[in-house]
Formats: C-alpha cells, sequence, structure tokens
C-alpha cells in the first residue's frame, strides 16, 4: 500500500534522512505512472488502513460474485440483500 500511495512527508521533522529518501523514491515512481501499471492486471490488490485513534471506521461491503464496496459511511450503494456475501468494518486489532 505504501508503495501505491506514499504518504505526505516533505514537511514531518520527525523523519530520518533515510525514510525521506525511500518516500522520496516511491512517490516519484508513482507520480511517473509506473506504480498505476500495477492496476492494468488481471488482479488487484485492496489495502486499507484505519486512522491513528480508529475513530473512522472502513466499512465495507463483499457480493458474493467478488465485489467489494469500501468507504468510510454506511450506504454508499444499493443493492440487493441477496448479493450481498459480508457485510462488516474495519476495526482495531484485538
Amino acid at each position: 500500500m505504501l508503495s501505491m500511495v506514499p504518504p505526505a512527508f516533505e514537511n514531518d521533522p520527525l523523519l530520518s534522512r533515510d525514510v525521506r529518501a525511500a518516500l522520496a523514491s516511491l512517490s516519484s515512481t508513482a507520480s511517473r505512472g509506473t506504480a498505476q501499471l500495477r492496476w492494468f492486471s488481471p488482479t488487484a490488490v485492496c489495502g486499507a488502513k484505519l486512522d491513528r485513534n480508529g475513530l473512522r471506521p472502513l466499512r465495507y461491503t463483499l457480493t458474493h460474485d467478488g465485489l467489494l464496496i469500501a468507504g468510510s459511511e454506511v450506504g454508499i450503494i444499493d443493492l440487493d440483500e441477496s448479493r450481498i456475501a459480508e457485510r462488516q468494518r474495519l476495526g482495531r486489532a484485538k
């Protein structure tokens, strides 16, 4: 996930020179479009991360045919209940 969407790091004074260089490299690769090529393969990777306090959980719905719908709000899209295989929220690890 970090290589696909590098975080904003330019104004973070706590990062070491090595971490800053790694993030700069990832950012330049993503901006040149190299990271976007990964999306053209027949498979995809889905990553999710909670905010640092876990206050805004990611809600997701998985359909029987493999469609994954994710967002921070309930009711992003209306689906017939017969299509839904799983409906959960990503929360803090227990």
